[in-house]
């Protein structure tokens, strides 16, 4: 029998392969791999899409380790690129630097959330689609391009689900946050 949910969870380990591709192209090869990290990236993002949509559609009613790390697989992604960037030239090593510190304080303090892991990615993706737009233009464009693909691919579920999923969440995590810190006076980390 055709497991999904196994199908997924080899998706989700490929980002680790992936990230540490990006990150050794970013040391070896800097600007000049700009090109191949953009598919790298694009790889990962759909890697993201497939093994979420495949969990989603699996008859097996399991849940497992990697599937519940998700977002810890895709945060890796967003380290990668950051790391990439510096070493490649196209940022401060400092600012990323300080980027990823300041990160790992926020979530060792506060927990990693789903709202808080995509608030760190984006910045950073956003910074890496406008380098490769400006250094790579038919390479930055085929990262608009997926982006456009993928909102149109699964519209009904973007709309409906994943910004008001966003909005949940970051609001829960905010509410979880304000609550604890008024009964306590401090402000205990979030699990």
């Amino acid at each position: 029998m055709f497991d999904a949910k196994l199908l997924a969870d080899i998706l989700t380990v490929s980002r680790l392969f992936l990230a540490s591709a990006i990150i050794g192209l970013g040391f070896l090869q800097g600007a000049e791999a700009l090109s191949v990290v953009v598919l790298l990236t694009i790889a990962a993002w759909t890697s993201d899409v497939l093994d979420g949509a495949l969990a989603r559609h699996s008859r097996v009613p399991r849940h497992t380790w990697i599937g519940e790390q998700d977002l810890f697989f895709d945060m890796v992604i967003g380290a990668a690129l950051l790391v990439y960037m510096a070493a490649a030239g196209f940022m401060n090593s400092w600012l990323a630097a300080a980027y990823l510190g300041i990160s790992v304080l926020v979530f060792w303090r506060i927990g990693l959330s789903p709202a808080l892991g995509k608030l760190f990615q984006a910045p950073v993706y956003a910074w890496f689609i406008i380098v490769a737009l400006r250094e790579a233009p038919y390479a930055g464009l085929w990262l608009v391009a997926w982006i456009v693909i993928v909102v149109i691919a699964t519209w009904p579920r973007f709309p409906r689900q994943t910004i008001p999923g966003f909005l949940s969440e970051a609001g829960e995590t905010w509410q979880y946050r304000t609550e604890d810190s008024d009964e306590t006076g401090a402000s205990p980390r979030v699990s």
